[in-house]
């Protein structure tokens, strides 16, 4: 962006500022599960509540600036938008995928490199997703998680097999056991595929 760290704050500051105010609420349930855990040991460890919320809240918002663009692109408040994005990565496991690539150990610098760029793959691919979807529904009078995982629902159902199969994949994986560096790098393929697909 032109004008640097002045004008980006300038031009996302109030999304971002609107997003945190219903963070927690809209967070998919891996999503909030990881964010209260850190809070919660935060706050063990001596932090003031607050702090500690604030603090696990950062993860969760690394999407923040993605959300603001997508809900400029549809003209669509904020709101809406960041619940239709949370409820999309949950559709298609996103967001677990980041937390189990984000936590892996890899001693190859290549493989921690390979994994970081899937990371960044896997926020390109729910930005898509996302756009994708916000393209074919209805503004909602009143936006909240039932509305967003009930549209997200439809949506992926219009899909038809490209949708059915990037699921299929999703699930096939995760009942081989726990995730690998391969498996997340197969799901992470599928669903660049899908994004694509459906761009």
């Amino acid at each position: 962006m032109n004008g640097g760290v002045g004008a980006a704050i300038a031009a996302y500051r109030d999304a971002v500022d609107a997003q945190r105010a219903f963070l927690w609420d809209s967070l998919a349930d891996p999503e909030r599960d990881r964010a209260i855990a850190r809070r919660d040991e935060a706050i063990a460890a001596g932090a003031p509540s607050d702090v500690a919320a604030d603090c696990a809240a950062l993860s969760p918002l690394a999407s923040a600036l993605d959300i603001a663009d997508l809900a400029r692109a549809a003209g669509w408040e904020v709101e809406p938008t960041a619940y239709a994005y949370r409820a999309v990565g949950a559709l298609f496991a996103l967001d677990r995928l980041r937390l189990e690539a984000s936590a892996m150990t890899l001693e190859q610098h290549w493989d921690r490199l390979a994994m970081r760029r899937a990371g960044e793959d896997l926020f390109d691919a729910q930005k898509s997703l996302t756009g994708a979807a916000l393209r074919a529904a209805e503004r909602p009078a009143r936006a909240d998680r039932d509305w967003a995982h009930a549209m997200a629902a439809r949506w992926a159902a219009s899909l038809g097999s490209a949708g059915d199969s990037a699921r299929g994949v999703l699930q096939e994986l995760e009942s081989q056991g726990g995730w690998t560096f391969a498996k997340v790098t197969i799901a992470t393929a599928e669903m660049r595929a899908l994004a694509s697909a459906v761009a």
